[in-house]
């Protein structure tokens, strides 16, 4: 697991509400989300747009040594996913809360963190202020 928080990319930063469909065959996935657009290659069910306010909240938190100090329970379930900054040049991320795991992609790495009980809470908080637009 990573320790050293990730660099993210400056710019606007949209939220997707995922399925948790990580990882899945096409033939295991629910009938229902199969023909869903995806974001890291899980069913994608809305996405949103941050504003400035959230989105910098949002920077702070993953910027902290302390959102990183947690202890996963592995079942990587990502119901979150992250876009930073543009497609080609920024950074996504994807992320369980369940199992307090979070994902990132910047550039050609992948890194792996834990993230601490507070960074979960203050995540589900904020997640949840953004409800999907279905």
């Amino acid at each position: 697991m990573e320790k050293e928080p990730p660099m993210l990319s400056a710019g606007e930063v949209t939220l997707y509400h995922l399925t948790g469909e990580w990882g899945f065959s096409e033939r295991m996935l629910a009938q229902s989300t199969r023909s869903l657009p995806r974001f890291r290659d899980v069913p994608l069910l809305s996405s949103v747009v941050l504003d400035v306010d959230l989105a910098s909240s949002l920077r702070t938190l993953l910027s902290c040594h302390e959102t990183y100090e947690g202890e996963p329970m592995r079942c990587f379930i990502p119901r979150h996913g992250l876009r930073f900054g543009h497609a080609e040049s920024g950074a996504n991320a994807l992320i369980c809360l369940e199992c307090r795991l979070a994902y990132f992609w910047i550039g050609e790495r992948e890194l792996h963190y834990a993230l601490s009980e507070s960074a979960v809470s203050a995540l589900t908080t904020l997640f949840r202020s953004v409800g999907p637009t279905l």
